[in-house]
Parts: C-alpha cells; sequence; structure tokens
C-alpha cells in the first residue's frame, strides 16, 4: 500500500511540476522586454534557459507515467480523473510550452544583440575612463618631497575617494 501510495504521489507530483513549471514560462515570456529593460532581457532569457534544461526529462516523462498507471491499473488501483486529465493534457502543454519559447527566442535575439552592444559601450567608456584616471594621477599625483608629509596625505586621501568611486562603477557595471 505504501508503495502504490509513492507511485500515485509521484506521478500527482510530476504532473503537477509540469504544470506550474510551464505556468511559470508562459507567463515569464508573455510580454516582450523593451529594448532599454536589461532586467526583463535577462528574465526572460532565464526562462528560456530553463525550458533549455528541463526539456530532456519533461520530454521524456510521459510514457514512464502513463506505464506506471498501467502498471497500477492492472492492480486494481485506479487514478483519480483529474490525474487522469492532467496526463492527457500535460504533453499538449509542455509542447506548447516549447513553441512559446521558441517564439520567444527569436524575438530575444535581436534585444539580446542590442544589449551586448550597450555593455560594450559602456564597458569601453569605463576603460577609458580608467585609463585617464591612471594617466592623471602618475601627472598629479603628490610624489614630490617639496609637498610635505601633511599636503601629500591630504592629496591621497583624494585620489583615494576618487579610486572608490571607480572601484564603485566597476562594481555596478559587473553585477548587471
Amino acid at each position: 500500500l505504501a508503495h502504490t501510495d509513492h507511485l500515485k504521489n509521484f506521478i500527482s507530483d510530476r504532473l503537477t511540476s509540469l504544470e506550474d513549471f510551464c505556468r511559470a514560462i508562459d507567463a515569464g515570456l508573455a510580454e516582450t522586454p523593451e529594448d532599454h529593460d536589461a532586467k526583463a532581457l535577462i528574465d526572460a532569457m532565464t526562462h528560456v534557459r530553463n525550458v533549455r534544461m528541463k526539456q530532456a526529462s519533461f520530454d521524456t516523462m510521459f510514457d514512464p507515467l502513463k506505464a506506471t498507471i498501467a502498471l497500477l491499473k492492472k492492480h486494481n488501483i485506479m487514478m483519480s480523473d483529474t490525474v487522469l486529465e492532467k496526463l492527457e493534457q500535460a504533453p499538449f502543454k509542455w509542447e506548447n510550452t516549447k513553441k512559446t519559447t521558441l517564439n520567444a527566442r527569436e524575438v530575444l535575439g535581436p534585444l539580446q544583440s542590442l544589449q551586448q552592444e550597450k555593455v560594450k559601450e559602456e564597458v569601453e567608456e569605463f576603460k577609458e575612463k580608467v585609463v585617464g584616471f591612471a594617466a592623471k594621477f602618475k601627472s598629479e599625483a603628490p610624489f614630490q618631497y617639496s609637498l610635505g608629509a601633511d599636503a601629500a596625505y591630504k592629496l591621497l586621501d583624494e585620489w583615494n575617494l576618487a579610486l572608490d568611486g571607480i572601484e564603485a562603477e566597476a562594481a555596478r557595471l559587473t553585477s548587471e
């Protein structure tokens, strides 16, 4: 009895898991991200990746579930009509989710390229800023003995604050 309950729960859980997954993916890909919305683009690309990662397991799960139900039926253990209905609808829902994902990939491709160009531009601008900062530091830094220790430490503190700003910008760029 415990084994059959486990099998019944396994079937029900797998179908519910697939149904929830398809619902989440379909909802996540329902709207196309705007050109400037990097977060929405990343979220949509994450949904596409999740489908690709789950595709092999979901594609091959229906026949084993049907075989398990047939085995239970052979031993006079019936599944609820709800579970049987879910199993009947599941392959169609899964195929629709895969089609939605395929369509989303086609739409997201140009947006992804556009976002890549924006990131490249930001990185190039940041690189120029860092090179300019380094050159300015070399030319204006307190490397002269005639400044005195107090003035040199004050200038070093100012340069350190400027460097903190550059490090914060680098952290922002790497976190996006």
